[in-house]
């Protein structure tokens, strides 16, 4: 094996090593926040390898930076204050049947119903609450959970470690090579 087929098989194998890795801590960071009500965003993270140029892709869904960084509320901003995201400025694509839509299906998986102080249930049902969700959803915005900024940086670094790990013994190989007039 030529010696740029064998350092392109160790690029590959630490890239495929750092996918798994920051895969893994996205998904357990979005388990322990509790953002796995439908498992679209879980489900959608993984990485991918382009072998001809030599890199490495960390893919979710196109929601997943909102959820990351959190979204200013149209009133408030208490709950995201650095996001770049904001609810009401129409940057963003999506309607507002969509975001109705999603709430509503949330609603209906975690089985929850409109009541008053004592329990009992209030008249509107799960219409009127899906309204006061989106509500204070568009008004007060949703709080950051960043889970991706943290596995990426700590896979960066063991991705450093990996790779200087393995140049530095094919540096050691060949300074052996040169000295020696033979491998070992």
């Amino acid at each position: 094996m030529s010696k740029q087929g064998y350092l392109d098989d160790v690029v590959l194998e630490s890239y495929s090593k750092f996918g798994k890795y920051v895969v893994q801590q996205m998904r357990t960071r979005l388990t322990k926040a509790g953002k796995r009500s439908s498992n679209e965003l879980y489900n959608s993270t993984r990485y991918e390898i382009d072998k001809k140029n030599l890199s490495v892709s960390v893919l979710a869904n196109g929601y997943a930076d909102f959820i990351n960084q959190g979204v200013r509320g149209k009133k408030e901003s208490r709950k995201a204050p650095f996001s770049k995201y904001r609810f009401g400025t129409g940057n963003f694509s999506g309607s507002g049947n969509e975001f109705k839509r999603r709430i509503d299906a949330w609603i209906a998986r975690k089985n929850l119903f409109l009541r008053d102080e004592d329990g009992k249930f209030k008249k509107g049902g799960r219409k009127t609450l899906s309204f006061l969700i989106r509500r204070s959803i568009y008004n007060k915005g949703i709080a950051p959970t960043p889970f991706i900024d943290e596995p990426v940086e700590r896979g960066l670094i063991r991705l450093e470690n990996d790779l200087t790990e393995h140049l530095g013994e094919e540096i050691v190989k060949n300074i052996e090579f040169n000295l020696n007039g033979t491998t070992k």
